[in-house]
């Protein structure tokens, strides 16, 4: 029996017995937690965590079940590197959220104002590579926002700011950050959530292996007007059948840009940047859009993401590379190109389309 229960829960989460995986919902635990069903932004379903108590007790550590609910060794522990006017637990009715999406997100951890950091502390996962995603919703103004970082991720700190007050649903840089970490001989995993604007905000914390998207990132971004350079990313499949390929860029300044993309690669200084794609078959994605929070995140179809479609085929590597306006940067280039120039590029991703 116990084998069949073991052999169910594997196929119900998808998780293979070695992987540790948490959803934990932070907030006064008088608030109900998520259901078995709900995944929030990432693609783990399974128990949540009530993670908090109701006396605003800090620190506060509580040992942790997983997404089976079995009992682990794993510990999360919330304390303050900062505390300035705020409350360890908070809630608010947000006239968008229902079910599942206000039981996480319309209670949490309040980091304080107009300065406060939250300081979340992981300890005893089993080595290996894991995504965290960490929800900094604000339930009561689109006014504020949440800096989240992660110790020790190559991933940097990624700004939280939903201006539709959850009008859009869940999304990167919108209700939740997202950063690689390793676990490597015991190490603690300890995530920031610093007030940028207004109060911040802790709802949640999931915790799961690395999802390892295709393409190797190659060449080197440069610091825009933001204060960081900006990193691209891929998920989904580099199958041209599949069409599922998603990019993403981060720490990018909130004016049009474009993707763009081709078959060679260069490392060429250009406005305040370097050029990774290479001139031969360079083409440029249609969508012009700005990013949200800093982040842009884009479906490719190979059909109709540039004009006459990607020139893809089976077999060939493709590379990817994010190009940003940047008119705050002018004056202060940091990057090789022509010091007043006022656009910059991310790094670049490599990917080798299968059929």
């Amino acid at each position: 029996m116990k084998a069949l229960a073991v052999g169910v829960a594997a196929l119900v989460f998808g998780t293979p017995a070695f992987a540790q995986s948490f959803n934990i919902d932070v907030g006064d635990p008088a608030f109900p937690s998520p259901s078995m069903a709900y995944a929030a932004g990432s693609t783990q379903a399974g128990v949540w965590n009530a993670w908090g108590d109701f006396n605003n007790t800090v620190p506060w550590t509580q040992t942790l079940v997983d997404i089976t609910g079995a009992a682990t060794g794993v510990t999360m522990t919330g304390d303050y590197a900062v505390f300035t006017n705020g409350l360890a637990n908070f809630n608010f009715d947000n006239a968008n959220t229902f079910g599942d999406d206000e039981a996480l997100l319309d209670d949490l951890w309040d980091m304080g104002a107009p300065v406060g950091e939250g300081l979340f502390t992981i300890t005893g996962l089993v080595d290996g590579s894991y995504d965290v995603y960490t929800y900094a919703f604000a339930p009561d103004s689109t006014a504020y926002s949440t800096t989240v970082s992660v110790t020790g991720s190559p991933d940097p700190p990624q700004l939280v700011h939903d201006v539709t007050g959850f009008g859009g649903g869940h999304g990167l840089g919108i209700t939740y950050a997202k950063h690689r970490v390793t676990v490597a001989g015991g190490s603690t995993v300890q995530v920031h959530c610093l007030t940028t604007s207004g109060f911040g905000s802790n709802n949640g914390i999931q915790i799961t292996p690395a999802d390892q998207g295709p393409g190797t990132n190659y060449c080197s971004s440069t610091i825009n007007s933001t204060g960081a350079a900006s990193v691209i990313s891929a998920t989904g499949s580099a199958s041209i059948s599949a069409n599922n390929l998603v990019l993403s860029a981060n720490n990018l300044p909130s004016q049009p840009g474009i993707f763009i993309a081709g078959p060679t690669q260069q490392a060429m200084p250009l406005y305040c940047g370097t050029l990774c794609v290479g001139f031969g078959g360079l083409q440029r994605f249609s969508n012009t859009a700005a990013p949200t929070g800093g982040i842009i995140t884009e479906a490719v179809d190979y059909a109709t993401s540039a004009p006459g479609g990607l020139l893809v085929v089976a077999g060939q590597t493709f590379n990817y590379q994010r190009w940003n306006r940047d008119p705050a940067g002018a004056g202060g280039c940091q990057g090789p190109g022509t010091p007043n120039d006022t656009a910059n590029f991310s790094d670049a991703v490599a990917i080798m389309h299968t059929p």
